[in-house]
């Protein structure tokens, strides 16, 4: 099989020392990364990353750690380095099959290292809240990123007025549950993949999907939450609840045209 390597890097403007602690301790990694993250970054030892609205753990080992420079995590045949240099975070992963494997793990990198920098240069030493909602669809992952990003499919499921700056400009929108908000793209990957910043919450909106483990046929529809402080207020994940809801049935409507 053909492997692929990603590589990105993300621009942070924070101290080098912030960004270190981002990827080389449980609580910094918990801040952007998985839900929830156990263990000890160190060489030797083992972190258990665990998804809670997903349901998923993974364990990695810790095979690296230079100190204030880069830490190697591996699974298997997967390797992951990430490092730090002043104001930039890079990222290299390995052993990952050409394809929608690799392109959907770029993708969602790519979401997580923006989620990254909006906790450190917005909401350092804040703890982060994710509230998660999940579910099959039927409908292929470019579809799903039309309603994602399509002002007129917005208004059938999240937005009631207002439209998504698509160059990550802020935009004043209402959500289909009654707030005005002030929002920015801060990250989008073409027919996949956005994540939107919530400025009035003090957080991010993840719009993703992911391949199905339960039917190769469908896709995991992903709408999370991440909010640094507090946990979102009940409203409002009320609101998310019902727009994801409205999401699916819509796409479902939208297949069958």
């Amino acid at each position: 099989d053909v492997e692929e390597v990603i590589r990105l890097s993300q621009r942070v403007a924070a101290p080098k020392r912030a960004l270190w602690r981002a990827i080389a301790t449980p609580a910094g990694l918990s801040n952007w990364q998985a839900d929830e993250v156990m263990g000890e970054v160190r060489a030797g030892r083992t972190l258990t990353m665990r998804y809670r609205g997903l349901g998923v753990s993974v364990v990695l080992d810790v095979a690296a750690v230079e100190e204030e420079r880069r830490v190697v995590l591996t699974a298997g045949a997967s390797r992951l380095e990430l490092r730090v240099r002043d104001g930039v975070i890079d990222l290299e992963h390995h052993g990952l099959a050409a394809g929608d494997e690799a392109e959907g793990t770029r993708s969602a990198w790519r979401v997580a290292l923006a989620i990254l920098a909006e906790a450190l240069e917005r909401h350092r030493d804040q703890p982060r809240h994710v509230h998660v909602l999940s579910g099959p669809t039927p409908a292929p992952a470019e579809l799903c990123h039309v309603f994602f990003t399509d002002p007129g499919a917005l208004r059938r499921w999240l937005l009631r007025d207002g439209a998504l700056d698509p160059e990550g400009a802020p935009s004043r929108v209402r959500f289909a549950w009654g707030p005005l908000a002030s929002t920015r793209i801060i990250a989008h990957t073409p027919g996949r993949d956005l994540a939107l910043a919530w400025d009035d919450r003090a957080a991010v909106i993840a719009l993703r999907t992911l391949p199905s483990r339960r039917d190769p046929a469908e896709r995991l529809l992903l709408l999370s939450c991440s909010r640094w402080g507090a946990p979102l207020p009940p409203a409002d994940a009320a609101g998310l609840e019902g727009s994801h809801r409205r999401l699916l049935r819509a796409l479902v409507a939208a297949g069958a045209a």
